[in-house]
C-alpha cells in the first residue's frame, strides 16, 4: 500500500462510469413513471393540440405541413401554404390560453425531469457511497475505484453532497436539462447558451486538465482512485501517525 496519490486509471474509470450511467438512467426512468403522476403532460398537449386544430380550420391550413404533403405541392401552393402557417403562428403568439398551456408544459416537463435526475442522484451518487464508503457508487465498487480528498483522507457527506447535487446534479446535469426543455417548447434565452456552455465544459475541463477531472470532482475537492494501490486515511491525525511510523521505521533500519 503506498499513501501517495494512486489515481485510478481510465481503465477503470470509464466502465465504472458507464455502469454508473445505466443504473442511473434505469432508476430515473422510474421516478420519471411516478412524477408523471404528480405532473401531467398529456392533457396540457391535447388542448393546446386542439387549440391548433381550430386555428387551422379558421386559416383553412396547417401550421405544420407534413415534408410528403410539402413536396408534392407548385410553388404557388407552397406560398399559400407558407402564408397560412405564418398567420396561425402569429395567432398562436398571441393567444394567452395557447401560451399559459406551453408554460405549464414545460414547468411540468422540467418539473418532472428535474425531481426524477436529482432523486436518482440522491440514491446511487450520495447515498449509497455513504454505505458503501469510500464515496464508492455501485460502479466503482464493481471496479475498484474509490474517492478521497486530495490530501488522501476520506471523503466527508459534506464533500459528496457538494459532488453529487451540486456539481452533477445542479451543474452538469440540470443546466443542460433546462435548456433542452426550453429548446423543445421553442423558448430561447441566455439559459440556453448557458446550458450549451456547460455541456462544452464538461468535454473541455478534463482534456485540458493534466489528471483528466471532471467538474463535479474539482468543485468537491475530490479525486478518484484505485483502491487496490491507495490507502486512504480516516483523518489528517492518522496520516501523520503513519508517516512518522514509517520514518521512525526507516531511521531503525539506518541505525
Amino acid at each position: 500500500m503506498n499513501y501517495d496519490i494512486q489515481r485510478a486509471s481510465m481503465l477503470k474509470r470509464i466502465p465504472a462510469w458507464v455502469l454508473d450511467m445505466i443504473l442511473l438512467l434505469v432508476v430515473m426512468t422510474g421516478f420519471l413513471v411516478l412524477w408523471s403522476r404528480v405532473f401531467p403532460v398529456t392533457p396540457h398537449v391535447e388542448e393546446i393540440d386542439g387549440i391548433i386544430a381550430q386555428y387551422e380550420q379558421q386559416y383553412g391550413g396547417h401550421w405544420n405541413i407534413p415534408a410528403e404533403e410539402y413536396e408534392k405541392m407548385t410553388d404557388a401552393e407552397k406560398e399559400a401554404a407558407e402564408k397560412i402557417s405564418l398567420e396561425i403562428s402569429n395567432a398562436l403568439n398571441q393567444d394567452e390560453a395557447a401560451l399559459a398551456l406551453l408554460e405549464t408544459v414545460a414547468i411540468n416537463i422540467f418539473a418532472m425531469l428535474s425531481l426524477s435526475v436529482l432523486c436518482a442522484y440522491v440514491i446511487l451518487e450520495f447515498v449509497i457511497p455513504l454505505l458503501l464508503k469510500n464515496g464508492q457508487t455501485l460502479g466503482k465498487k464493481c471496479f475498484g475505484v474509490a474517492l478521497m480528498r486530495k490530501d488522501g483522507v476520506k471523503v466527508t457527506p459534506f464533500m459528496m453532497f457538494a459532488r453529487t447535487v451540486l456539481g452533477k446534479c445542479t451543474v452538469e446535469t440540470m443546466i443542460p436539462l433546462l435548456s433542452a426543455v426550453m429548446l423543445f417548447v421553442g423558448i430561447g434565452g441566455p439559459l440556453f447558451f448557458l446550458g450549451v456552455a456547460v455541456l462544452l465544459a464538461q468535454l473541455i475541463v478534463p482534456l485540458a486538465t493534466r489528471n483528466k477531472t471532471g467538474i463535479h470532482d474539482i468543485m468537491a475537492c475530490t479525486v478518484a482512485v484505485d483502491l487496490s494501490s491507495q490507502m486512504i486515511f480516516d483523518s489528517l491525525e492518522a496520516m501523520e501517525a503513519y508517516h512518522a511510523e514509517i520514518y521512525a521505521d526507516k531511521t531503525s533500519d539506518e541505525a
